[in-house]
């Protein structure tokens, strides 16, 4: 046998060494493979699936779903072709409800595959036309002389690409649908949401609440919250996905509501609580008068020369001094043409006489209340309230030289600015307080004086006697018309002289 030479040995060792090394290399890449797939599952049972995967609607982030067999919103396993230069590949997967198709185009010359990139002709890439340039769209061509410059369609939810070049007749477009949620691109593709792409307005009845939207799925059924001081109203629908509530709170008195606001009494809102009136303060001596809310009181009885007459006691036996309660001129005693004042501001009468001077009154009373020609009426004299009967206060009334005090009509009551009332005593305010009457203040109205120098409390303005006045009459402020008793609504007027800006209140 020959003898081979030591240098075959030496390449057969080596040979088997490489084939070693190679089976080696082999063995380590196909548990790299295996270990790079056992990876991707683990990845790929970690991925959050949409709850609504699969419930045949398209739904929050899905791109597709699967339990959509065909057509709109089914998952892809292919991508249909959109020019012969642009490869479509599915992405995602259908259990997912992630598949949808991503393009891109060609740019490799390749023989065969019917694409001529812009960079090919026909010595590179058997795909390009021989004949470009000659005026005839021959075969292999998609244009010549005639290639499109400008691809944009003018959709915004397709991908406008031009491929080719027109020196190798070979430009066409690719207007390919838009797929990914983007925002900012002027395209809301099917599936996507204001959610996840601002393109897109919001969509009811994904249960999602999106900009724009006041509920999804969870709009309130009512709007009442059982809370008897708001005003509960409904605005928008469920079925647009627009539905508020508004519970705005109440401050208008009104009765039957169900609600006192702060500051309403019984006497305007009869859903607040009553506080029932003693005898002295609902202005009555005698009698079982009403308490005002719904009781009687017990007043007693009148002493010894007097009577019981509309819950006051009035003297018997002869003429009435002044100031006494009356019902007629002839029960009043006087020196000059004695008479009952019967304005109903004057609680009960007022018994009175004409004078010009103190001595022309009887005892225990004055002169006062002069016009112009120096004619007046007796009035009582009093040092305190105490001196006066139920509807009047001690106060100097007419302002007189001798600042003599009377026994006059006040607001002893508890109506309030703004309140209806019949007289003055039924108001409060004391001595400032009167009884607005008239056609520009029908039922009454509670009012006092005012000024720039006595303004009116919290809650009230200044209401001007004229436009050139620095003094008026307390009226109720407001701020709309429901903030108003019914005749008055909630009006704008300018404010005394001296003072800027305008005021609302219930006229």
């Amino acid at each position: 046998m020959k003898r081979l030479p030591l240098f075959f040995f030496l390449l057969l060792i080596s040979a088997c060494g490489e084939t070693a090394k190679k089976s080696n290399v082999a063995q380590n890449n196909s548990a790299n493979n295996q270990n790079n797939t056992t990876n991707g599952s683990t990845t790929g049972t970690n991925n959050a699936i949409p709850a609504t995967c699969g419930n045949g609607s398209v739904d929050g982030s899905e791109r597709c779903d699967s339990g959509i067999p065909t057509g709109d919103g089914s998952c892809p396993n292919a991508c249909p072709p959109q020019g012969a230069c642009t490869l479509g590949t599915v992405t995602g997967t259908a259990a997912s409800c992630s598949a949808q198709c991503e393009y891109a185009v060609v740019t490799s010359c390749a023989d065969g595959d019917g694409c001529c990139p812009a960079a090919c002709d026909y010595t590179s890439d058997d795909d390009c036309s021989a004949t470009c340039n000659n005026g005839v769209v021959d075969a292999g061509e998609t244009c010549d002389g005639n290639c499109p410059t400008s691809c944009d369609d003018s959709n915004a939810c397709t991908a406008d690409t031009l491929t080719g070049s027109a020196n190798n007749c070979s430009a066409q477009c690719a207007n390919v649908p838009v797929t990914a949620c983007t925002s900012g691109d002027g395209c809301c593709p099917t599936g996507c949401t204001s959610a996840v792409d601002n393109d897109c307005g919001p969509t009811c009845g994904n249960t999602i609440v999106e900009q724009g939207e006041t509920c999804d799925g969870n709009c309130p059924a009512s709007c009442n919250d059982n809370v008897a001081c708001t005003a509960d109203s409904v605005s928008g629908s469920a079925a647009q996905c627009n539905l508020q509530c508004t519970n705005a709170p109440i401050s208008a008195c009104q009765s039957g509501d169900g609600c006192c606001p702060t500051g309403c009494t019984y006497a305007v809102d009869q859903d607040c609580a009553c506080q029932p009136l003693a005898c002295g303060a609902a202005g009555r001596q005698c009698g079982a008068p009403s308490n005002g809310c719904g009781g009687t009181l017990n007043c007693g009885m009148c002493q010894n020369g007097f009577t019981c007459s509309n819950f006051n006691c009035v003297a018997t036996g002869g003429p009435l001094a002044t100031g006494s309660a009356c019902t007629a001129q002839s029960t009043c005693a006087g020196v000059i043409a004695p008479f009952c004042v019967s304005n109903p501001n004057f609680q009960d009468g007022y018994c009175s006489s004409q004078c010009q001077f103190d001595n022309d009154c009887a005892s225990g009373s004055h002169c006062g209340q002069k016009d112009a020609n120096g004619n007046g009426s007796c009035l009582k004299n009093c040092a305190s309230n105490a001196d006066c009967r139920a509807g009047y206060l001690c106060f100097d009334q007419d302002g007189d030289s001798n600042n003599s005090k009377e026994c006059m009509p006040a607001g002893v009551g508890m109506g309030t600015i703004g309140a209806s009332c019949s007289a003055v005593y039924t108001c409060g305010g004391g001595i400032d307080a009167m009884c607005l009457t008239g056609n520009d203040w029908p039922g009454g109205y509670c009012s006092e004086e005012c000024s720039l120098l006595n303004l009116c409390a919290n809650g009230n303005w200044c209401y001007p006697e004229n436009i050139l006045a620095t003094s008026g009459y307390c009226v109720d402020a407001c701020s709309t018309d429901g903030d108003c008793r019914p005749g008055y609504t909630c009006q704008q007027f300018n404010g005394l002289i001296g003072t800027t800006g305008t005021y609302k209140a219930c006229l």
